[in-house]
């Protein structure tokens, strides 16, 4: 008998294991791929950052990087749909908008002209803009260093016929013009501060432009544009792709806490595109003029808005600038293309009204957390919550962030319950209402009374749902 019962005991545990044998196995959710083409300059260092750290995965993205010279060729490639994202200057993009490749502008990657400089020898005899004329420069043709010094000829009564220009890929140019090929260089990072460092003479820099009239607005920017098909397509897989590149941005640009590890990473960097290693340099002082300019979400909402009209935003003013020296030039059609039809800019507003909700519901959970630890009241699940929150937010994962500040909310209110008392004053019909709600989470507590507690605590400050 006691054999039989071993025997039935031992049958009902295998049971359960066996059906859950038959269980499907949960898949973890399909990556959605993105080609994303890049140039190689500090610039779009970014993507670089958070594939080494190894993040696409947790933003539900497989993403192939693609390296290219410079602009024009990315450009092409990407008309030809070899690309879903592109990150590139001013002068491609306006050629694209030009040629009526489908595509929109999500985010605008800096101003770095000061990493704009025209570098020669240290005893070199050439000391002003003018001396170049008859001399032999090194440039990048048809990009956004091109624009600038194209206009800094213009300012000085010059043109590019009166130099020897000479094009070279970036990877090329700073050994080039090492070898003596050139008299002058015009370079933008990380080659112009490679140089700078070296001891190599300045005789003109992006700001230099600003000191004109005509280009006191002057900046030098990248962006980040998406094909349309694949906006339409796989437009949180975008917003997602932002999310990634505010949280690589914020880690590279952070301050010297990731330091050590942001020079391996640059120095790994700067080997990929064929520069030498910087071991000998500080990290932080070799882009000091340029890590300052970086554009965060709060700097994209300056030059994209206002959030409803485009039309109005800097941008577009810069955009209408350029393209006018282009056609000046006979490089574009004078019938200029409208920038502004060519600007998305929702996903940056979304982002930041996402990060600002998050910011205000952390903040609240800290107040209610504080006010419940002055009473002694054990707060740890909220603090487990918040600290979820801190680092979702971190991440630029927004929504996951406002989720656990409201869990923590309720949590410290719900550790606390027995002495809270919210009161709440809204309007109705033109008049003021207060309600005054006591014990608002108990275990007694009617559903009805805890969701006016709610909702009237939510409309006082503002984050009625």
């Amino acid at each position: 008998m006691r054999k039989i019962m071993v025997l039935i005991i031992i049958v009902t545990m295998i049971i359960p294991l066996l059906s859950l044998m038959t269980l499907p196995i949960r898949s973890e959710p399909e990556l959605i791929k993105i080609r994303v083409g890049y140039l190689p300059y500090m610039n779009y260092f970014p993507n670089w950052v958070a594939e080494q750290k190894g993040w696409y995965k947790e933003y539900g993205l497989e993403v192939e990087l693609h390296m290219w010279e410079t602009g024009p060729p990315a450009m092409n490639a990407f008309a030809a749909g070899e690309l879903d994202i592109l990150w590139c200057g001013s002068t491609p993009v306006i050629s694209g908008a030009n040629r009526g490749l489908p595509f929109k502008i999500l985010w605008i990657q800096q101003d770095w002209k000061k990493g704009l400089l025209i570098m020669v020898r240290p005893n070199s005899p050439i000391n002003t803009f003018k001396d170049l004329k008859g001399k032999t420069v090194i440039y990048h043709k048809a990009t956004t260093l091109d624009y600038w010094f194209s206009s800094m000829c213009k300012m000085h009564g010059m043109s590019k016929e009166d130099m020897n220009m000479v094009h070279f890929s970036p990877t090329e140019a700073l050994s080039a013009f090492l070898a003596g090929t050139a008299d002058a260089y015009v370079a933008w990072p990380p080659q112009s501060f490679i140089l700078l460092k070296q001891g190599y003479k300045v005789i003109a820099s992006g700001p230099d432009l600003n000191k004109f009239p005509e280009y006191e607005d002057y900046m030098a920017f990248d962006q980040i544009i998406v094909h349309e098909n694949f906006l339409k397509k796989h437009p949180e897989a975008v917003i997602k792709y932002l999310e990634l590149v505010n949280r690589a941005i914020n880690y590279y640009y952070g301050g010297e806490k990731n330091i050590r590890e942001i020079l391996e990473l640059t120095n790994e960097w700067f080997l990929k595109i064929g520069l030498k290693a910087i071991t000998e340099y500080n990290e932080m002082e070799l882009l000091g003029p340029y890590s300052k300019v970086i554009m965060n979400l709060e700097l994209n909402e300056y030059f994209l808005g206002p959030e409803n009209d485009v039309s109005k935003s800097r941008i577009v003013k810069l955009y209408r600038k350029e393209s006018e020296f282009w056609a000046s030039l006979g490089q574009i059609p004078t019938d200029f293309v409208d920038m502004s039809k060519f600007i998305d800019n929702s996903f940056v507003f979304r982002l930041l009204k996402l990060k600002r909700n998050g910011e205000t519901c952390i903040n609240l959970a800290e107040e209610y957390m504080k006010e419940a630890k002055s009473k002694g009241i054990d707060v740890s699940k909220a603090e487990a919550l918040l600290s979820k929150a801190k680092d979702a937010f971190s991440k630029s994962f927004y929504e996951d962030a406002i989720r656990y500040a409201k869990e923590a909310q309720k949590a410290a209110i719900e550790a606390a319950a027995p002495s809270i008392t919210i009161t709440a004053t809204t309007t109705i019909a033109g008049a003021a209402v207060t309600k005054t709600v006591t014990n608002v989470i108990t275990e007694t507590a009617t559903t009805t009374i805890v969701q006016e507690a709610t909702t009237y605590l939510y409309a006082s400050i503002g984050l009625l749902v």
